[in-house]
């Protein structure tokens, strides 16, 4: 997969070294890499993003790519995520209280042309599947103390 996205994130690591990261340093990365005005609310969603991934991805290991770019549509997955053999599209509605279908049909629209664009760049199966947020994670909240 690392050819296919080059230059195509704002932002990209290792799981291992994403968790050692401090989120600043992180947002720093993703803002100078963004090409659009960056609102405060775009960088508290990022902030918030880095928080829950940073929480959940603790027993886990692969790649993390931020703002990855879906060419087709002209638009950004927030985050993509590789686990193994598995390929995670994580659309984020910090903030939201509810869960819309529009956002599902969102992240469907974003895994299938990610799906489209790997098959055209190797001989691998793309499965796309929906999946449902655990509701309760709190993006302000953090489990490394290290990094605040």
């Amino acid at each position: 997969m690392e050819v296919g996205i080059m230059k195509r994130f704002y932002f990209s690591s290792s799981i291992s070294n994403f968790l050692n990261i401090h989120p600043d340093d992180i947002i720093g990365k993703l803002a100078q890499n963004n090409e659009f005005s960056l609102e405060q609310s775009q960088r508290d969603a990022w902030n918030g993003e880095i928080n829950i991934l940073q929480t959940v991805l603790q027993q886990f290991s692969g790649s993390v790519y931020f703002e990855y770019s879906i060419p087709r549509m002209g638009k950004r997955i927030d985050v993509v995520c590789i686990i193994g053999p598995v390929i995670f599209v994580l659309e984020f509605k910090i903030g939201e209280k509810y869960f819309l279908s529009n956002a599902l049909d969102q992240v469907m629209d974003y895994a299938l042309d990610l799906k489209n664009l790997l098959a055209r760049q190797s001989d691998g199966i793309v499965k796309v599947r929906p999946g449902r947020p655990k509701v309760g994670l709190d993006a302000s909240a953090s489990t490394n103390p290290s990094r605040h």
